[in-house]
């Protein structure tokens, strides 16, 4: 069944880590998905696309994008263990800016030298504030004398070490943060979980085909034991919605 053109939310940044759990899903869970592909790409014919895109109702423009940068770069590379369908390799291409190298991490640290107090003259005793007088040429003796007090009123060293050593741990651990949010999949079981149903779901599984399929959630698993179906519909539902697929009517 056809499905409709689905309707891209601008205000919110696609989740190009979960689209690619979904693509990695597809490889493992669906492969004979990315082997027709390759059966579509070797008759080398637009009506083959065609016939693909319409069996297996590809309709989000993200993912017809990474279908034809995969077409793209199997045809660049024939020979490639991703061309072949190689056991072990992913097969496809993603081009999504989560993919670029990561941004190496850069220390800054304003003001990189210990902070002057003030204004130098402020708060001298009326007797030294006389023999540096400002805006006037100043002796050797004054110069010796200015940088004495300079010395004196800039940031203690210490200090000027821990506002250094806590600014580097703020960055560092924002870039983790980053890191995380972006690179990491130790952390996202559910997620991992979830793309997987949303896989089979794509190509036409039922809710309780794929509840019945996973070990353990007829058993205690499910928040709703006596409708498992119904906790996958929900997961599967919002992951769709998270990366931006359209799914097939029930059938």
């Amino acid at each position: 069944m056809k499905r409709p053109l689905a309707m891209p939310d601008l205000a919110r940044e696609p989740d190009v880590k979960a689209r690619l759990l979904f693509l990695l899903a597809l490889r493992v869970e669906i492969p004979h998905f990315w082997a027709t592909l390759s059966q579509t790409w070797q008759a080398g014919t637009p009506e083959a696309l065609l016939w693909w895109s319409g069996k297996w109702s590809v309709v989000d423009e993200w993912l017809l994008e990474v279908v034809r940068d995969t077409l793209e770069y199997w045809t660049s590379d024939p020979n490639s263990p991703d061309a072949r369908l190689d056991t072990g390799y992913k097969w496809f291409l993603y081009r999504a800016p989560y993919m670029q190298e990561q941004r190496p991490f850069q220390f800054v640290l304003q003001d990189p030298r210990p902070l002057q107090r003030g204004p130098i003259s402020s708060g001298l005793d009326p007797r030294l504030a006389q023999v540096l007088p400002v805006g006037k040429r100043m002796t050797e003796a004054q110069r010796e004398l200015q940088a004495v007090l300079d010395a004196s009123e800039c940031e203690p060293i210490e200090d000027f070490k821990s506002r250094a050593r806590n600014t580097f741990e703020r960055q560092l651990r924002e870039y983790g943060e980053q890191f995380e949010r972006r690179l990491s999949f130790d952390r996202e079981p559910e997620s991992m979980k979830h793309s997987i149903w949303t896989a089979h779901r794509f190509v036409g599984a039922g809710y309780m085909q794929i509840a019945e399929k996973w070990p353990g959630l007829n058993r205690g698993i499910s928040k709703d034991p006596e409708q498992p179906d119904k906790t996958v519909n929900v997961a599967v539902k919002r992951f769709a919605e998270r990366i931006g697929l359209t799914l097939p009517k029930p059938r």
